[in-house]
């Protein structure tokens, strides 16, 4: 996951950080979390879907989907919860930092 991160970063903006970014990631991937391997598989399964585009509505950050099997797509979801960040919109689902809507 941290090299899909450092390739993407050094395209980006961010490019002038992205290896204290990338250090940083891999330090609080060290940390003993219980989580890690249930958001791993979520991020996987939801990687499956094919590429939407991005946009702000606000107050969402708008990610479009593609594929139609949103039931799926929300199970992969919930298992990202509770949001640190937000909002968000994917698809049809509002992602709030309570991780309240859905």
């Amino acid at each position: 996951m941290i090299n899909n991160f450092t390739k993407q970063c050094q395209q980006s903006k961010l490019s002038i950080i992205c290896e204290q970014l990338a250090d940083i990631s891999k330090d609080a991937f060290a940390v003993n979390n219980g989580n890690i391997p249930k958001w791993e598989a979520a991020i996987d399964d939801i990687k499956k879907y094919s590429k939407g585009g991005v946009d702000y509505q606000a107050p969402y950050l708008h990610l479009h989907t593609k594929d139609g099997d949103t039931d799926t797509l929300q199970q992969s979801l919930k298992l990202l919860m509770p949001w640190r960040k937000g909002p968000y919109q994917i698809g049809a689902y509002n992602l709030i930092a309570s991780g309240v809507a859905i």
